[in-house]
């Protein structure tokens, strides 16, 4: 269940294009996303190198989807609250879930998870550590909130900026 598996791919592209068959493990290792390939019982079948280096799990961790809950998010309330997420994943009903996840060493990380069904049998969950976009995002809007009350308190002056901070043009009073 870790990145040593026996991995083998079926036929890729077609006339000598790719490099085939020995392509496949390579990509699935050495991708920057962290992939965990399940079965239909919610058996772990793999995961990459990726997807220890942002959660610090291996496939001993987590041998089933039930146990990744449970450790990356301990917290039960919040586990069915992710979980419902999940259930729109599976469906079709949402292209991604961005969720808080433990790790393995205690942090909580932003991941963003993504679905796709491998055949009848399997799905392929493809995670990204998406924590310092959330931030940000969530840095931008309490800026802008805190913008949007300063505009509000002094609704008679306003002041136009270029990119230097060099006053361009200035009203006071009323204007309508």
């Amino acid at each position: 269940m870790t990145g040593d598996n026996d991995i083998r791919c079926n036929e890729i592209g077609g006339a000598g294009e790719l490099p085939g068959r020995e392509i496949c493990p390579s990509l699935l290792r050495e991708a920057p996303d962290g992939f965990a390939l399940m079965d239909g019982e919610g058996r772990c079948r793999y995961l990459n190198l990726a997807f220890t280096r942002i959660t610090g799990y291996t496939g001993g961790d987590i041998p089933s989807i039930a146990v990744w809950f449970e450790r990356a998010h301990p917290n039960p309330a919040y586990r069915r609250e992710v979980q419902e997420m999940w259930e729109e994943l599976l469906r079709g009903d949402r292209g991604s879930v961005v969720a808080g996840v433990v790790c393995r060493d205690g942090r909580v990380r932003d991941i963003e998870i993504r679905q796709t069904p491998i055949g009848e049998m399997y799905n392929l969950y493809v995670i990204r550590d998406v924590t310092e976009h959330v931030a940000t995002e969530e840095l931008l809007k309490q800026t802008t909130s805190e913008l949007t009350a300063v505009i509000e308190a002094f609704p008679d002056q306003f002041l136009r900026l270029n990119i230097d901070g060099t006053i361009i043009e200035s009203r006071t009073g009323r204007h309508g």
